[in-house]
């Protein structure tokens, strides 16, 4: 953003500076990790004392600001070189948006996420304490490690793969090799998610192997 012929007389005030940081920031952000997959962001600078005034630079103001650290809140340095040496920080909020799984009821600990649980709406991916699943199949069939308040976003640290196995359980496990398949039955030895590796022992031989969980009472033996 170059300065105008007026500002570059009477130097740089308040809003020319929050301006300048604003298109330091908007430049960036389509390159930038925090906005990829975005539906939208919004770009704010923060306040700062409308009394400031500095001196108009040779050039317009150089900016630095590194979307890679913070979580929403960035300063962007502003900086002039000549004819009079100054530098500025201007804090700056970016809002990511990003359709988020939300929950449409209050649900607890352990229970499974329903079809009718969940929604996708539009939230700001960079908010305090967002880390929404992004996509309704990494949430509906899981089981919630903790409570959920109805209109939250649902984060991938509060639900988990659901127990397909349980300690005791009897499997229908298989191994393959060279195009052949043999099956056999065992027990679990352990409760186990889908890709868990879990101990089992073969009903028939009574010989322990380690079972990848496929499915409800499935795994296939690791060779």
């Amino acid at each position: 953003m170059l300065a105008s012929p007026l500002q570059a007389q009477e130097g740089y005030g308040s809003e020319a500076l929050r301006a300048f940081a604003v298109e330091a920031v908007e430049r960036q952000l389509p390159d930038a990790e925090i906005a990829q997959g975005a539906n939208r962001t919004e770009v704010q600078a923060g306040a700062i004392d409308s009394r400031l005034r500095l001196a108009a630079c040779d050039m317009a103001p150089t900016a630095e600001v590194d979307l890679n650290r913070g979580a929403g809140r960035y300063n962007v340095k502003l900086s002039c070189t000549s004819p009079t040496p100054w530098s500025l920080y201007v804090p700056v909020e970016v809002r990511v948006f990003r359709d988020t799984v939300v929950a449409n009821r209050s649900m607890g600990r352990g229970e499974v996420v329903g079809p009718n649980d969940v929604r996708l709406e539009e939230r700001n991916a960079l908010a305090p304490g967002a880390s929404g699943l992004t996509r309704l199949e990494d949430a509906i069939g899981f089981e919630l490690r903790r409570t959920v308040q109805v209109n939250s976003m649902l984060a991938s640290s509060a639900v988990v793969a659901p127990l397909l196995v349980r300690r005791g359980d009897r499997l229908q496990i298989s191994a393959h090799a060279g195009g052949i398949t043999v099956g056999a039955t065992a027990e679990a030895m352990r409760d186990g998610r889908k890709g868990d590796r879990i101990p089992a022992r073969n009903i028939q031989s009574k010989r322990m192997v380690e079972v990848i969980v496929t499915g409800p009472g499935r795994g296939d033996i690791v060779r």
